[in-house]
């Protein structure tokens, strides 16, 4: 099985709606910035990247949901757990659909860096939420196969 756009949105909308509750379906607004990216590499008999990209709104209110505590008490620390395990729920799904044998990297959480690339990749499905008022996309990214198998995606990845 391959992911879908349709599906990665139903996989972006279960994730989101677990943990923040309302998910609007339409486009962020041009020119959002958004500094909070987490991703996750895929590797097996599908190579590629999903990316979650969000406003620091949307990363504390997230977090805050997920932890269940006020926003004035959580931790920079917390923020990049809570993003990065979204980034490893919306990427575990990925996985699901994608060939067999496949591995989920941990994820990795960039703050400062909106519009986050990775070389040697190109656009598979973008999905982009407004979520609790604020503006989320995810990418997934398929690597190109004289990459993928030289290892030269992965130490691009490491190399961020």
């Amino acid at each position: 099985m391959s992911i879908t756009q349709d599906l990665l949105g139903q996989v972006v909308d279960e994730v989101l709606e677990t943990f923040v509750g309302v998910v609007v379906d339409e486009p962020r607004s041009e020119g959002a910035v958004l500094p909070v990216t987490a991703f996750v590499q895929i590797t097996g008999g599908w190579t590629g990247t999903v990316l979650v990209s969000c406003s620091d709104e949307l990363a504390t209110t997230v977090t805050a949901a997920m932890l269940a505590l006020p926003v004035d008490e959580l931790a920079q620390a917390d923020i990049s757990d809570a993003v990065g395990e979204v980034a490893n729920m919306i990427g575990g799904s990925v996985k699901s659909l994608m060939l067999e044998p496949a591995d989920l990297s941990l994820p990795t959480v960039i703050f400062g860096a909106s519009g986050a690339s990775v070389p040697g990749t190109e656009l598979l499905h973008r999905v982009e939420r407004t979520c609790a008022g604020e503006p989320l996309q995810v990418t997934v990214l398929a690597a190109d196969p004289a990459y993928a198998g030289s290892g030269h995606f992965a130490r691009s990845l490491a190399a961020r």
